[in-house]
C-alpha cells in the first residue's frame, strides 16, 4: 500500500509541475519547442528500448506498419531484437503493399505431393495454405489428381 501511495504522490507532482512550467511558457509568451519525430522516407538511429512496432507508431501512427519497417532492412534477422545504435531506413509509406501479388497457379503432375508443391513456393513446405485455397478440387490430402490446376496463395 505504501508503494502505490509514493506512486500517486510522485504522479501528482509530476502533473502538477508539467501544468506550472506550461502556462509560465504561456505567460511570458514563449512557445515550447516541439518534439520532432523520426520522419517517413528517412534513416533512424535505434535508441535503448525501441522496438520496430514502437518507432512504426511513432513514424507511421500505426504500430503494425513495423512489417514494413522489417522488410526495408532486410540485414535485420530478427524482428524482436533492435540494438541501440543501429541505422535503420524508415520508408517513406507504411503500407508496404504496392501492387497485391498475381495469382499463380500450379498443374499437377503424377508424382506431385502437397508437401512438394509447397516447397516449390513457399520455405517451410506446408502445405495447409494450398489445401485451404483448393478444398473443392482435393478432396484427400495424400492423393492428388494428375492435370489439377491448383491456385497457390
Amino acid at each position: 500500500m505504501l508503494r502505490f501511495k509514493t506512486f500517486l504522490l510522485v504522479g501528482l507532482l509530476a502533473l502538477v509541475a508539467s501544468l506550472a512550467g506550461s502556462s509560465g511558457a504561456a505567460a511570458q509568451g514563449l512557445s515550447s519547442p516541439t518534439a520532432v519525430g523520426p520522419t517517413p522516407g528517412t534513416t533512424y538511429t535505434v535508441q535503448r528500448g525501441d522496438s520496430l512496432s514502437s518507432i512504426a507508431f511513432r513514424v507511421y501512427g500505426n504500430a503494425g506498419a513495423w512489417s514494413c519497417i522489417w522488410a526495408a532492412n532486410k540485414w535485420i534477422a530478427n524482428p524482436a531484437y533492435l540494438q541501440a545504435g543501429w541505422k535503420i531506413a524508415l520508408p517513406a509509406s507504411g503500407s508496404c503493399g504496392g501492387a497485391p501479388p498475381a495469382m499463380r497457379y500450379y498443374t499437377v503432375t503424377h508424382t506431385d505431393t502437397l508437401s512438394d508443391i509447397a516447397c516449390l513456393y513457399y520455405a517451410d513446405c506446408n502445405y495447409w495454405r494450398i489445401y485451404n485455397a483448393n478444398r473443392g478440387k482435393i478432396w484427400n490430402v495424400n492423393y492428388i489428381l494428375p492435370g489439377t490446376v491448383l491456385r497457390i496463395p
